[in-house]
């Protein structure tokens, strides 16, 4: 299987599911810094030049490296995404699983988890099959249909 052809399966998974925090935005501009970055990511996200996009991420990136993310998994979903979106899978993968445990994203962050291990085939091969049958082991999982559909392309591939 091409690594390649996998990278781009997950670039094009990913982009259809990404999790965008608009952040609340007050006459004044934004609340605060947290508020600023989720903002910054939403833009990265509208922007069609990939040079201006790649330096909102890295903007994005630089400025969620402190502790304070891990308190906020609004912010820690983010970085995450900007990771992924950057091609730093194992930065992404890292945050990913910080998140499972959260009763609100930890289905964003099973099916980011997954991504990134596609995205680094061949040499994620086990993990990547472990955190999609994490998925299809529960039929309820928000991402079940995806991971169904996934696994078909994947094979495809093959």
């Amino acid at each position: 299987m091409e690594a390649s052809a996998c990278r781009q399966l997950a670039l094009l998974e990913f982009t259809t599911t990404t999790f965008v925090f608009r952040g609340i935005i007050t006459d004044n501009g934004p609340g605060d810094s947290s508020e600023y970055m989720l903002l910054l990511f939403a833009q990265a996200g509208a922007i069609t030049d990939v040079t201006a996009q790649q330096s909102y991420l890295e903007r994005v990136v630089e400025a969620l490296k402190g502790n304070r993310v891990a308190e906020d998994p609004r912010l820690l979903l983010t970085r995450a995404q900007a990771y992924f979106q950057l091609g730093q899978y194992a930065k992404a993968a890292a945050d990913f699983k910080a998140l499972q445990s959260s009763f609100i994203y930890g289905a964003n962050a099973d099916w980011g988890l997954t991504l990134c291990y596609l995205a680094q085939l061949p040499a994620q091969a086990v993990a990547y099959q472990q955190a999609l049958e994490e998925i299809l082991a529960d039929d309820s999982h928000s991402f079940y249909a995806k991971a169904v559909q996934l696994q078909e392309r994947v094979e495809a591939l093959r």
